[in-house]
């Protein structure tokens, strides 16, 4: 009987992990959304030149009136 008892135990622990990893989960979607939402920028030269990032990982640079689009996502460096 006691068997039993410690494998119902760990059914319930399994599940009780189970159900907090999908709620991880849940909030690391809701936080990369967010952050999909952001941008930052800088700017150097008193403005002259200025970049915008964004949670997406799209880089736009701006010259004076000139706006172009740098990158689309940018690669991670696969040597470490």
């Amino acid at each position: 009987p006691g068997g039993m008892g410690n494998m119902n135990n760990l059914m319930k622990q399994a599940q009780k992990m189970q159900r907090q990893m999908q709620e991880q989960q849940k909030l690391m979607e809701e936080e990369a959304k967010a952050l999909e939402e952001k941008e930052f920028q800088a700017s150097a030269g008193g403005g002259v030149v200025s970049v915008t990032v964004n949670g997406k990982k799209e880089l736009t640079a701006e010259m004076g009136s000139r706006r172009m689009r740098l990158l689309s996502g940018f690669r991670k460096n696969k040597t470490g």
